[in-house]
């Protein structure tokens, strides 16, 4: 397949499966925005990694666990994590051996997100982390859409307190602001987390938790394409989507 005509069959492939593009986008382990511009031709991946995504979307499997390097060595992305209460003696705790698959969660995911700068994650490896469901509970609640898990790593500090630089945050994925509280929210393709408020005429505020850093008020832009807000801040207009509302975070290791 020349890679000229890879635009062309993404379409033709997802609409084949009938395939939204933030599921198609799931599959293929990117983010819409990606997606978006793979569609439109302004970039394109190299021909074995077109084929893969192509592969992907046919075959349902996403997020593969793969092995990346750090610091030059070689490690597995795949982790697991061990909770004093995970052998089940806790309210909704899973019973038995906490490392039975059935006690586990495998949580796709990848990529960071801003507290301070936006980050992209255009072409982010997705890595894996496995965790046993008894010490997400313990720290959530009882879990309910756990297909819809995700997480992130925080760069920056503008959620200090709340989010430490590193730390590794869990989120349920989302496209619509349901009250008050933290979101991984995509300005212009762009990952930042903040706590979002929601005020009348759909203006929004980015409330960051260190008071170094100032409320950011967006204020959507009429007769524009939909979802475009102005920033208060700089003036400029951005593409405004919702990526997830944030669960728990686990802190940096």
């Amino acid at each position: 397949m020349a890679l000229s005509d890879f635009p062309a069959a993404l379409i033709a492939l997802r609409d084949e499966l009938g395939l939204s593009q933030l599921t198609a986008a799931e599959r293929m382990g990117i983010t819409t925005r990606t997606l978006q511009r793979y569609e439109n031709g302004e970039t394109a991946p190299a021909e074995r990694r077109a084929r893969q995504f192509l592969d992907r979307l046919r075959t349902g499997t996403s997020f593969p666990v793969k092995r990346q390097r750090r610091d030059g060595v070689a490690q597995p992305i795949a982790t697991a994590s061990r909770s004093p209460t995970a052998s089940g003696d806790g309210d909704g705790a899973a019973s038995g051996d906490p490392f039975d698959a059935s006690n586990l969660l495998v949580i796709p995911g990848g990529g960071q997100a801003g507290a301070g700068t936006p980050r992209t994650n255009d072409g982010a490896a997705y890595e894996v982390v496995v965790i046993t469901r008894a010490e997400v509970e313990r720290v959530a609640g009882t879990l309910f859409d756990v297909g819809g898990i995700r997480w992130f790593d925080v760069v920056g500090d503008s959620c200090v307190p709340d989010f430490q630089p590193g730390e590794r945050v869990y989120y349920n994925l989302d496209t619509s602001i349901t009250g008050d509280g933290y979101y991984v929210v995509s300005l212009d393709g762009e990952w930042i987390i903040k706590r979002v408020q929601r005020y009348a005429g759909g203006v929004l505020v980015l409330v960051p938790a260190n008071p170094v850093y100032q409320p950011e008020t967006l204020h959507p832009v009429r007769d524009a394409e939909p979802n475009t807000y102005r920033s208060d801040f700089s003036g400029a207009t951005c593409a405004f989507s919702v990526v997830g509302k944030v669960r728990f975070n686990i802190h940096a290791r």
